[in-house]
């Protein structure tokens, strides 16, 4: 049985020519926010809030609110440039 780690003897890689080496290609990678966790925080607050005092459900509220609108102004506006 043949070992995966090494490649066979009559398949060569010469990792030093530069002729097949290819461009990578530019990626758009979203910038990073706080509101998953604004909205992670906001669910909790919703929750214990049901268990504890209406005024702890408000929180929840508010901040799932808050966090949304942001996270989908932020995705409205990801495009344009800066």
């Amino acid at each position: 049985m043949q070992n995966d780690l090494n490649p066979p003897a009559g398949n060569s890689i010469d990792l030093a020519s530069k002729d097949s080496w290819n461009e990578l290609q530019h990626q758009n990678i979203p910038l990073p926010t706080y509101c998953p966790a604004v909205l992670a925080l906001a669910i909790v607050c919703l929750l214990w809030g049901m268990v504890t005092s209406y005024l702890v459900s408000l929180l929840g509220l508010v901040l799932f609110i808050v966090g949304l609108t942001d996270w989908i102004g932020e995705l409205r506006h990801e495009h344009e440039p800066r």
